[in-house]
């Protein structure tokens, strides 16, 4: 109900809902209505968004957050198509995030910004990263990726020269040597 009443505002330019009970349904009528002006969206934790494939509609958002969303892989695939000028998202504990859920981050060629913490991304994934969208990326979240490997961070050094942030907490597979290396090859990166 809150959603369809901000519908009528002229121009919401920034939606940030937390641990609510919004549905596709309800997310959906509102981006109809405000799909020109909105370029902040941030939807965390809410259980019942789990294909919201108008969000692909909004060719104007920059900064798109859906953390802990139940969202389909296929409904994220086509959300990705549609947001190219993307610089920042968040895509952190979102189960069905495998590496071909991400192909067509290769149109965002604005992104600065990746958060796939606690997604199911391996090496394979990082690497089609570095290879498609190294240009402007700043800042790579892979907290709780159990999948990546320091060798695969190595040649992801060499591929993203504006990288400045690396936060790799909490993964099993990248011991003190793999840190040591990155931290030689990355000295100008924040890693964590």
């Amino acid at each position: 109900a809150m959603l369809n009443e901000l519908s009528q505002c002229k121009a919401v330019t920034k939606l940030k809902v937390m641990r609510c009970l919004i549905t596709d349904k309800g997310l959906a009528t509102f981006l109809k209505k405000q799909f020109d002006s909105l370029r902040t969206l941030f939807v965390v934790m809410c259980k019942h968004i789990k294909s919201p494939a108008e969000i692909g509609l909004c060719i104007n958002i920059r900064d798109l957050k859906l953390d802990g969303c139940p969202i389909e892989p296929s409904t994220l695939s086509s959300i990705l198509s549609g947001t190219t000028g993307l610089r920042m998202l968040s895509l952190a504990g979102i189960e069905g995030i495998v590496n071909t859920t991400i192909r067509p981050l290769s149109k965002c060629k604005q992104l600065r910004a990746l958060n796939l913490s606690g997604t199911w991304i391996t090496d394979k994934g990082i690497n089609y990263i570095s290879r498609n969208i190294n240009t402007n990326l700043e800042i790579l979240s892979l907290t709780r990726t159990g999948y990546v490997t320091g060798e695969c961070l190595a040649r992801l050094s060499k591929q993203c020269p504006n990288l400045k942030v690396l936060d790799l907490c909490w993964n099993n597979n990248i011991n003190f040597h793999d840190y040591v290396a990155l931290r030689e090859a990355l000295p100008h990166t924040l890693l964590n």
